[in-house]
């Protein structure tokens, strides 16, 4: 089965965590966005159990419901930490799931996971969607691929993986990642340049197909030798 993650990581300024409804606000338009890429309707608030999760819909055609607020500061006891999220209500082939990770100091990501949608096994549209995600989000680094690469495949522990697709915010040319499939030039909300590094353009990455993962390793390692690839120490 097909298995993506896009994983977002930005970073938080200030000395305070930002607001709920601006944590949850930024979900609301990624799911937005990927909508026009998967045919997925509704999204609902993370529970212990499913059936109570398909009782509260996080968001509505115009924004986020005050329910997914009011539970979430209900919930908010940490001061310098808040994870928050929403699934489709779909467990194993064709679910998905967005969630938002704050800290501070430092970082903080967005990570959207989804199983089993052959729509999304397109380069073309995963690229167009980390693009289009980048006027929302501007980021240090994106990684997309299968968890199973970044969590046993890549080849350092310390710095980002490949995988299918890597968006780093600088502009690097084909000359310096030979091994690359494709290369595109992407500027982010705050008119910062980027390039985004696709690994496979014939068919979804598989973390299981031993040439997919050799290309994704020698990117890492052409980009590393070159001090392209940051520590996440370094973000």
């Amino acid at each position: 089965m097909f298995d993506l993650s896009v994983n977002f990581t930005f970073k938080l300024g200030g000395d305070r965590l930002p607001e709920i409804d601006e944590q949850y606000q930024k979900m609301y338009l990624f799911a937005k966005l990927v909508k026009a890429y998967t045919p997925i309707e509704s999204w609902f608030l993370t529970a212990n159990k499913k059936a109570d999760a398909l009782l509260h819909n996080a968001f509505s055609e115009s924004g986020v419901r005050g329910e997914a607020i009011t539970r979430a500061k209900a919930l908010d006891t940490e001061s310098d930490f808040r994870a928050l999220g929403v699934w489709n209500g779909v467990e194993g082939r064709r679910g998905a799931s967005i969630s938002t990770i704050y800290r501070i100091p430092g970082l903080g990501s967005l990570r959207y996971q989804a199983s089993g949608f052959d729509e999304l096994k397109s380069y073309v549209a995963v690229a167009e969607v980390v693009d289009r995600a980048l006027q929302l989000c501007p980021a240090s680094l994106v990684e997309v691929g299968p968890f199973k690469y970044f969590s046993q495949k890549q080849v350092f522990p310390d710095r980002p993986g490949v995988g299918w697709m890597l968006y780093l915010p600088r502009r690097i040319e084909i000359g310096q990642v030979p091994e690359a499939r494709m290369l595109r030039h992407v500027t982010d909300l705050n008119g910062c340049e980027g390039t985004i590094i696709v690994s496979e353009i014939d068919d979804g990455f598989s973390a299981d197909d031993v040439d997919d993962v050799k290309i994704a390793n020698q990117i890492e390692i052409r980009l590393a030798d070159q001090d392209l690839l940051p520590k996440y120490r370094d973000l």
